[in-house]
C-alpha cells in the first residue's frame, strides 16, 4: 500500500464558528479496512449540550472519513481526552472520555460494530470523595489467557482521597 496523503477526518462545513478546534486525538485500527478517530472537538459543544468530543470512521484504510458528530447524550456528557482499546477476541471496541457534567466521571462508550455505532456510556469511575479524574487510558488484553478480552482502565486522580 503507498502512503496516504494528509487526510481530514473531521467534516470541515461543520466548522462555521470561532468553535472549530480539534485536538488530543486518538486513533485506532478496526477490522476489514476501518479506521476509528477521535477528538477534542470545541465544535460539539453549542452552549446548551454537554458534548466536546467528535469521532470519525473510515472504511477505506484512511483514505475517506466520515464524521461522526457527537456522541449519546448521557447525563455525565463527555468533555474530550479520548482513547480506544479494541478486544481481538470479540471485536468490541471502547471509547473512554473525560466526563463534561461531573469530573469525577468517565465515560465508556461501547460498539460491537468495528465503531459504525456507540452504545450509551457507562460510567467507569466515580470517586468517593469528589474531585476530578483525568487523562484517562484503556487497553484490552489482547493474549491468550484468563484475562483475554478483558478492559483495563486506568486514570489520574485529583482530589483529597490520598492514595486512591
Amino acid at each position: 500500500m503507498s502512503p496516504l496523503s494528509n487526510t481530514i477526518v473531521n467534516n470541515t462545513a461543520a466548522d462555521t464558528t470561532a468553535q472549530d478546534t480539534q485536538s488530543e486525538t486518538s486513533i485506532m485500527l478496526g477490522t476489514g479496512g476501518v479506521v476509528l478517530s477521535s477528538f477534542n472537538d470545541s465544535g460539539s459543544y453549542t452552549g446548551s449540550n454537554n458534548h466536546f468530543t467528535g469521532t470519525s470512521r473510515s472504511t477505506d484504510n484512511g483514505g475517506s472519513w466520515t464524521d461522526q458528530g457527537t456522541l449519546l447524550n448521557s447525563a455525565n456528557g463527555d468533555a474530550g481526552d479520548p482513547v480506544f482499546a479494541r478486544s481481538a477476541a470479540t471485536g468490541t471496541v471502547i471509547l473512554a472520555t473525560l466526563g463534561f457534567s461531573n469530573a469525577d466521571s468517565l465515560p465508556i462508550f461501547r460498539s460491537t460494530d468495528n465503531g459504525a455505532t456507540w452504545l450509551a456510556p457507562v460510567n467507569a469511575a466515580a470517586s468517593p470523595t469528589g474531585g476530578s479524574h483525568d487523562k484517562e487510558w484503556v487497553a484490552a488484553d489482547n493474549f491468550g489467557g484468563a484475562g483475554n478480552g478483558n478492559f483495563y482502565m486506568f486514570w489520574r486522580y485529583f482530589g483529597s482521597f490520598a492514595g486512591f
